[in-house]
């Protein structure tokens, strides 16, 4: 259909070969999976089986879709290593907070523990 992203996609961008991949959290009606909800995981190996097909339709060199692999999974891996360092940081971050709250209250609490000894020293 002329409307179609694919379609509007293949025309303007002179792309060849271009493709609609849908799915659903609903799950399947048929197969291993039927009557199953899907989740992420669900979904993010159908990413995966995609990336391979489109390595086996561009790359047919056996050699060559063995070394993209690697390059994907080593990437994949630094973005797992950053996003653990991020969280990390972001974890001392709130640790600090905590202990800067921690802190203040416990000063604000002697303060006022104080103000009131010497209010009954006067009295």
């Amino acid at each position: 259909r002329e409307g179609t992203g694919r379609v509007v996609v293949s025309k303007e961008l002179g792309i060849q070969n271009a493709y609609t991949m849908e799915a659903t959290f609903c799950g399947a009606d048929f197969g291993p999976l039927k009557d199953v909800h899907f989740n992420t995981s669900h979904l993010a190996e159908s990413g995966r089986a995609l990336i391979d097909t489109l390595l086996d339709y561009y790359m047919p060199n056996p050699m060559q879709r063995e070394k993209a692999a690697n390059l994907l999974r080593q990437a994949a891996e630094r973005k797992a290593a950053r996003d653990r360092s991020e969280r990390m940081a972001a974890a001392r971050h709130a640790m600090q907070m905590i202990k800067k709250d921690t802190e203040k209250e416990e000063r604000r609490e002697r303060e006022e523990s104080e103000r009131d000894s010497l209010t009954k020293e006067v009295k």
